[in-house]
């Protein structure tokens, strides 16, 4: 049987390319869809020969049959939709999809330039998304990728600037440049799972806060770069993850935003290459109080002696130094702890 289904897939290519009597990026057209078939029982969707025909809303089948010919006989031959092919529905006018749970693979730029893309389910049958498969998807919300998936390549949501949520496979080891560019994404929970992040995040400028997992060893370069609205970051792992560069966070980040990580590993990031840029480094559980400055739980006029030493030095602000919020430590400051003194 296993030499068998080569020379019947080869028999049955033979067919349908005597059929169509023309060179086809697909092998047979039926019920709206183009397949391709990719094994002697399995077909995968595909894109029309030259441009796409797609609107819409789409069904696909968890089969498809077809009369195939030979001879002078005719019969019917049915094959199981196992994928989303390369370019399937690139730059078509689809505004829905429904993939049946036969679906184990969305190939690359399967829905590129799909702007009019508002609702699609990813199947629990799913284990792999291809490159740029969701690339400009500019009108898709929310997205949910089951964990049955355990691959995604490069960029595979590039640029969805509509979407706000993102439910990320536990199944997933890495996230290489995922959700570059999605400038509305507002909540996203990366899995436990996820052992290296790579320009994930870059440019979500809507991500105001995230928390990276213990089991995160490495970000890559432009993990969260311009991501200039982040103002919490927790890192739960007791040891800095490896920094591939300076702009894993934008600057103002480092300056501004308030890391999180174990009350016993402050000292540590602080004194790591690239985590010791962030300004304000805190232990997790720790509450940040605006006057504050040495970060003893209350506020008195040692604060208030120690906030003039750090304007003198020319020290940069802190969450608990720079107490009327405006980014740099000066007179103002001053007098907003001294009102505070005397409330």
């Amino acid at each position: 049987m296993k030499h068998f289904k080569p020379i019947l897939k080869a028999t049955l290519l033979l067919m349908f390319a005597t059929i169509a009597m023309k060179a086809s990026a697909y092998d047979f057209y039926e019920g709206g869809i183009y397949y391709t078939i990719t094994d002697w029982d399995a077909v995968e969707v595909s894109a029309p020969d030259y441009y796409s025909t797609y609107s819409g809303d789409i069904v696909i089948p968890s089969t498809v049959t077809v009369q195939v010919s030979q001879y002078y006989e005719s019969y019917p031959m049915t094959y199981t939709v196992t994928g989303i092919g390369y370019n399937a529905f690139n730059g078509s006018y689809i505004s829905s999809i429904t993939l049946p749970n036969t679906i184990e693979y969305i190939d690359g730029a399967a829905f590129y330039e799909c702007y009019y893309l508002q609702e699609i389910e990813l199947p629990s049958s799913l284990y792999s998304i291809g490159e740029s498969a969701f690339g400009y998807c500019t009108g898709l919300t929310s997205i949910e990728i089951p964990n049955s998936v355990d691959h995604i390549s490069w960029n595979a949501f590039y640029c969805c600037t509509g979407l706000t949520n993102v439910k990320i496979s536990s199944s997933v080891s890495e996230l290489g440049g995922t959700f570059f560019g999605c400038t509305g994404l507002k909540h996203v929970e990366i899995p436990s799972s996820v052992l290296h992040l790579d320009g994930t995040f870059k440019n979500c400028t809507s991500l105001t806060s995230i928390i990276i997992p213990s089991s995160v060893t490495t970000l890559g370069y432009n993990t969260f770069y311009g991501c200039d609205n982040l103002s919490v970051i927790t890192c739960e792992a007791d040891t800095p993850p490896y920094t591939a560069d300076n702009n894993s966070f934008s600057q103002s980040v480092y300056d501004l935003a308030k890391l999180f990580v174990p009350v016993e590993a402050v000292s540590t990031y602080a004194n790591t290459e690239v985590w010791e840029r962030f300004v304000n480094i805190f232990g997790i559980g720790t509450e940040v109080t605006p006057g504050d400055v040495d970060g003893d739980g209350q506020i008195s006029i040692a604060d208030l002696t120690n906030l003039v030493d750090l304007i003198m030095t020319g020290a940069e602000p802190t969450t608990s130094s720079d107490i009327d919020g405006d980014g740099s430590l000066t007179i103002a400051d001053i007098t907003s702890l001294v009102d505070i003194l005397l409330q």
